[in-house]
C-alpha cells in the first residue's frame, strides 16, 4: 500500500531569492557566477522551468563553495519550526512514492521506509551514488505501535536475523518472538547500524565474539537513531518538507570520512575485546 502524499522537491526558486537578497546581487551577476544563462535563472525564479542535474550542480555548488551550507541551515531551521521532530531519508535516486514495502528484505529490520535523525547520517549513506539526494520529513507518532530497541542483545539478534546470519536459528523461540514484535509494529526506533557496525554484529553472529564485546563496541560507536516505518499507518504519519540537493563537493567530503569510521570501529572493537575478554556469552550459548 502506498502513501499518496506529494513528495516535495528542490526549493531552488526560494534558494535563489535568498541568495539574491543576501548578496544584493542581480540576475546577470549570478548568471556569470553560476555559468548559467540569465534566461534560465529568470525561468527558475518564475517557476517556468524544470532544471536538469547540470544546472542544479552549478547553482548549488556555488552556494557550497561560498560557504552557504544551505542543507545544514535548513536542518536547523526545520528543527526549530517542528520542535526537533524532523527525520531524513538518504535516497540513491528520485523517490516516486512512499511505501513501507520498498526496501530490501535484508535491511536491518526487513522491509520498511528507513529514516535517520541527522542530515549528516543521511548524507553518509548515499554519498557514493551519482544521483543521490536527501528528503526531509516531519512526523507525528501519535497512535502508532512503536518498538524501541537499544544497543543490546535483542538489537544484535534482530539485525543478525534480518541480515541473514541466523539461518540455523530462525525457528528458535527467542528469534521468533523478536521477529513477531518487529513485524507487528508500525515503527521501529533503534540505533543506526552502518556497514562498519554490522561488521561487529556479524562477528557475534558467527560466534567470534561474545554478546558483551559486541554490545560494548556498538554502544561506543553510536551514530544516532534510525526510524523504520513498517506499515502504511506509519508512512502516513510523515509529512514531506523538502528535497535537498547534494553537490559533488559534499559527496566527496562524506566519502572521505569512511576510512576514519572504519578505524574508529576497529579501535572500539579492540578495546571491548581487551576489557571483556572471557566475559559474556557466545551466540551458541544464548540460542542453545
Amino acid at each position: 500500500m502506498y502513501n499518496l502524499i506529494m513528495l516535495k522537491g528542490y526549493d531552488l526558486q526560494n534558494d535563489l531569492k535568498a541568495l539574491i537578497y543576501e548578496k544584493d546581487a542581480t540576475i546577470e551577476e549570478l548568471s556569470l557566477a553560476f555559468g548559467v544563462s540569465t534566461r534560465t535563472l529568470i525561468n527558475v525564479l518564475n517557476k517556468n522551468i524544470d532544471v536538469d542535474k547540470d544546472i542544479l550542480e552549478k547553482i548549488y555548488s556555488y552556494f557550497y563553495r561560498h560557504h552557504y551550507d544551505l542543507n545544514h541551515l535548513k536542518e536547523e531551521e526545520y528543527k526549530d519550526i517542528y520542535e526537533g521532530k524532523i527525520l531524513f531519508h538518504g535516497a540513491k535516486d528520485d523517490i516516486k512514492e512512499l511505501t513501507h514495502n520498498g526496501s530490501r528484505a535484508n535491511c536491518d529490520f526487513g522491509k520498511g521506509f528507513y529514516l535517520v535523525e541527522s542530515l549528516d547520517s543521511a548524507n553518509s549513506f548515499v554519498s557514493e551514488y551519482p544521483n543521490s539526494s536527501v528528503y526531509i520529513f516531519s512526523y507525528n507518532l501519535k497512535g502508532l505501535k512503536i518498538y524501541t530497541l537499544q544497543s543490546d542483545l535483542e538489537y544484535v539478534l534482530a539485525i543478525s536475523y534480518y541480515r541473514g546470519y541466523l539461518s540455523n536459528y530462525i525457528n528458535h523461540p527467542t528469534i521468533k518472538k523478536i521477529v513477531e514484535k518487529i513485524e507487528s509494529c508500525d515503527l521501529i526506533i533503534a540505533p543506526i547500524a552502518d556497514n562498519h557496525m554490522f561488521y561487529i554484529i556479524s562477528l557475534f553472529a558467527k560466534g567470534e565474539i561474545t554478546d558483551l564485546e559486541a554490545k560494548t563496541s556498538l554502544t561506543n560507536s553510536s551514530l544516532g537513531k534510525q526510524f523504520v516505518f513498517k506499515s502504511a499507518k506509519g508512512i502516513n504519519s510523515l509529512k514531506s518538507l523538502e528535497r535537498l540537493y547534494l553537490t559533488n563537493l559534499e559527496k566527496e567530503k562524506y566519502s572521505s570520512y569512511k576510512p576514519e569510521r572504519a578505524k574508529e570501529i576497529d579501535q572500539e572493537l579492540k578495546a571491548a575485546k581487551k576489557a571483556y575478554r572471557g566475559k559474556g556469552k557466545y551466540i551458541e550459548e544464548i540460542l542453545k
